[in-house]
């Protein structure tokens, strides 16, 4: 089974990003107890022109975060340059969203989880699958295991997303870019598949 999960897998990065040590990772939320201590810590990270996905092309993507800014919208993970690509983000509600762009706003389809509140210092895990059809049904939000609500926020995805910008963890290329990612982001994956309900749980 655990081969089965692994089918198609195209990223695994176990390490971290973050402003804090394990330790007091560890003391601020006991969801995990197998927490590596080990894990190199980094603040953002550029993975070069890795990873691009076109609109038409199934996908997923997982990892687990902690959020400990405050303020406006953050990267989790996305490849893009400043007008397109594909991009996993949380905003200043602690809302977690999901972008496929050609055009910011005029032409991208962009998803967020109807909870907020995930930037409430607690370690979280998220899955996001997407099955290749530009619509908003074709995309699945997973927090912490369980698929939640979605609302969409654009839906006119028409164009390619294809984009020979960087993949980058804990910050972006687009121009409406905000400051670095503050908490922890690690154990991040990525499947060139639609993940079942299943194998989330068993990336967790």
């Amino acid at each position: 089974r655990a081969n089965e999960r692994d089918r198609g897998v195209l990223l695994i990065l176990p390490f971290r990003a973050a402003h804090e040590s394990f330790d007091a990772l560890h003391r601020r939320n006991d969801q995990r107890t197998d927490l590596e201590a080990n894990l190199q810590k980094l603040l953002e990270v550029d993975m070069g022109n890795v990873l691009s996905h076109e609109r038409t092309t199934p996908f997923s993507t997982s990892g687990w975060f902690v959020w400990h800014g405050v303020g406006a919208q953050r990267t989790i993970i996305g490849k893009t340059n400043t007008t397109r690509g594909w991009i996993v983000t949380m905003t200043a509600v602690g809302q977690l969203r999901f972008r496929l762009l050609s055009t910011a706003t005029t032409n991208e389809l962009h998803i967020g989880s109807t909870p907020t509140g995930y930037n409430d210092g607690l370690l979280h895990h998220f899955t996001i699958t997407y099955d290749g059809t530009s619509a908003p049904a074709g995309v699945v939000m997973y927090v912490d295991g369980a698929a939640v609500t979605m609302t969409t926020v654009t839906n006119n995805l028409s164009a390619t997303i294809v984009t020979t910008g960087t993949l980058r963890v804990g910050d972006d290329n687009l121009t409406a870019t905000t400051t670095s990612w503050s908490g922890a982001i690690y154990h991040l994956g990525m499947w060139d598949r639609v993940l079942t309900a299943l194998e989330v749980a068993r990336t967790m």
